[in-house]
């Protein structure tokens, strides 16, 4: 019996692909591969990472010394004699007492710039003043070393969450892989179901031109038939959907290339009976939330210094025009917040609060991942049981749909029971592919509840 052309499209992938991707299979290690390169979470904790490492080198910029070079130039103009005068009682002539600081700067020069006002009208004056000046910190109340302890824990949380970015898409592709194979599975079944139901349509039309069969044999057929092709329809769009799904997670398209049907997944040797803490510690947000610890208490400690005494050195050279009035200075600075008005101290409580409630959440967080990894472990096991039935299950519907076949062509048997034991067949191929496929995402999950590196879980060429 010919398929019909909806069964002819239904038997071929969605759409139509390049003949490269038809013909290179794609294995799971390659999609771990892929959907890490492409994920873009990950390439936004790679950029945090990058922030977070410049801003321990801006704060360690901050303990050496620092260099500044400052050059003005000052041109006066006199414009009439009235105005030379008014200058020489109040104006620049002002300058000239600065001299008494002991060349601050090299301002004491000015102090003849007073005599200014001798100037004729369209007389102009000239200056450039340079100054070279070298500051170093010299003790800031551990203001910097509580500042590189968070910075260099926010460094490390964001290596964290890389890592944990990148098993995510391990994960998140692995399991849209078994979709694929889950749905490739179902609809093979559904092809297998169509090719057994044309035969029986064939056998009943023969046995009813032998005129051993009825007419209702055969419409019966027919009716078996339809049902099986409207399940093929319904696998095919399956298929079709889990592919777009796998090709969204991988950031690339994926069309009609064949899937390896040997995950090569590695069974993690882990049991509800085995210690869960170190699987708790190895979690992710476990390891961010103690991180997040560390930055908080180097938070307290920061506030708790904020009002010690900083001391500071700077040392300065000035000099006018080409090399006159030059001055050199020295000098040492301490500064001291003797009062805040309780500004320091609310700042201490609240980071207090901060650095506690981080400890409910780790508590917490040990609770709920024990929890996590447990359901993950007890969703294995299930899985497992359910995938011995189903193969027992499978044996007795294959012999089942056997005898019928054989008694319905010795002519003892009638066709409904063919019809029905095909029913059965189908439901127990079904079930044995979603039980199979379970179980691998149930090695996924368990991967994934354990803090496991996808990637280090697969076996390739076994």
């Amino acid at each position: 019996m010919r398929l019909p052309p909806i069964l002819a499209a239904a038997a071929l992938v969605a759409v139509a692909q390049p003949a490269a991707y038809a013909q290179a299979t794609l294995t799971l290690d390659q999609a771990l591969e892929i959907a890490q390169r492409n994920s873009l979470s990950v390439a936004v904790s790679e950029a945090k990472l990058a922030q977070s490492e410049t801003q321990i080198s801006q704060t360690y910029a901050g303990l050496y010394p620092q260099l500044s070079l400052t050059t003005s130039a000052l041109s006066y103009r006199q414009i009439d004699a009235g105005a030379s005068a008014g200058l020489g009682m109040g104006g620049l002539g002002g300058l000239g007492g600065l001299g008494g600081l002991g060349g601050l700067g090299g301002l004491g020069g000015l102090s003849g710039v007073g005599g200014l006002g001798g100037f004729g009208a369209g007389s102009t004056f000239n200056m450039i003043q340079t100054q070279l000046s070298v500051s170093q910190v010299l003790f800031d109340g551990f203001q910097t070393a509580n500042a590189l302890k968070i910075a260099d824990a926010s460094v490390k949380m964001n290596r964290v969450d890389i890592a944990n970015q990148r098993r995510k898409a391990s994960y998140d592709a692995a399991n849209a892989y078994v979709q694929v194979l889950r749905a490739e599975g179902l609809r093979e079944v559904s092809l297998r179901a169509v090719e057994q139901a044309q035969s029986h349509v064939a056998a009943a039309q023969v046995r009813e031109r032998a005129g051993t069969g009825t007419r209702f044999d055969v419409l019966q057929a027919e009716s078996q038939l339809a049902n099986v092709q409207g399940q093929l329809r319904s696998t095919t769009n399956g298929v079709e959907i889990a592919r777009l799904n796998l090709a969204n997670v991988l950031g690339e398209p994926v069309g009609n290339r064949p899937l390896s049907p040997s995950l090569n997944l590695a069974s993690v040797g882990f049991g509800l009976e085995d210690d869960l803490g170190p699987a708790i510690a190895n979690r992710p947000e476990l390891q961010t939330l103690q991180l997040k610890r560390r930055m908080d208490e180097a938070t307290v400690d920061l506030n708790r210094t904020a009002n010690m005494p900083k001391a500071q050195a700077q040392a300065q050279y000035s000099q006018q025009g080409l090399g006159t009035g030059r001055t050199f200075m020295v000098l040492g600075a301490l500064q001291w917040n003797l009062i805040d008005w309780g500004k320091a101290d609310a700042k201490v409580r609240s980071s207090e609060q901060d650095l506690r409630q981080t400890d409910l959440n780790i508590e917490n967080a040990r609770r709920q991942l024990s929890m996590d990894i447990q359901n993950a472990l007890l969703s294995r096991q299930d899985a497992r049981d359910r995938l011995r039935i189903a193969q027992k299950g499978l044996q007795v519907s294959q012999e089942s749909y056997r005898m019928a076949q054989v008694r319905y062509n010795a002519g003892v048997g009638t066709g409904y029971e063919v019809i029905d034991a095909q029913t059965m067949l189908v439901q127990a191929q079904n079930t044995y592919v979603q039980a199979n496929n379970d179980l691998q995402a149930a090695e996924v999950r368990v991967a994934q509840a354990l803090g496991v590196d996808l990637r280090t879980a697969t076996r390739p060429g076994l």
